[in-house]
């Protein structure tokens, strides 16, 4: 079944969990099974920690080779997502967001994506601070 994907504004987006297969702008693309994990989850979310990247996959949070094995499958699917107006961009030490491919006037998403990787480093940043308080 179709499930319409309202995150990116003046796109259409649709995705089946049954096919593994995403539809933009009436262009179909197949994925692998692991692959359409991760490309679901920024459907869904538009931006997504690596921790539940790793958990999609059943992977160790402290493997490095599960990190390595995200990025090889994210690289895939920004591969096939790049000539249809979308990319995904790795914000470090966080995890993925997905993007329109160009900035959209008054898109909501582009804002909130910003904001909660804002979010995230402010509060980040005031804890390594804190931290380093302690320790003087």
């Amino acid at each position: 079944m179709l499930v319409h994907c309202s995150l990116i504004e003046n796109m259409d987006i649709r995705y089946d969990d049954e096919h593994c297969l995403v539809i933009i702008e009436n262009r179909i693309l197949r994925f692998s099974p692991t692959e359409y994990k991760l490309v679901h989850l920024l459907l869904i979310h538009g931006i997504v920690t690596e921790t539940v990247l790793l958990e999609a996959l059943s992977l160790q949070e402290t493997d490095n080779a599960a990190s390595r094995l995200i990025s090889k499958y994210m690289n895939r699917v920004r591969s096939k997502i790049k000539a249809h107006g979308l990319r995904v961009n790795c914000v470090h030490d966080y995890g993925y967001v997905l993007l329109p491919s160009k900035p959209q006037e008054g898109s909501s998403f582009i804002g909130f994506a910003s904001l909660e990787c804002l979010t995230y480093f402010s509060a980040r940043t005031i804890a390594r601070s804190k931290e380093g308080r302690t320790h003087k």
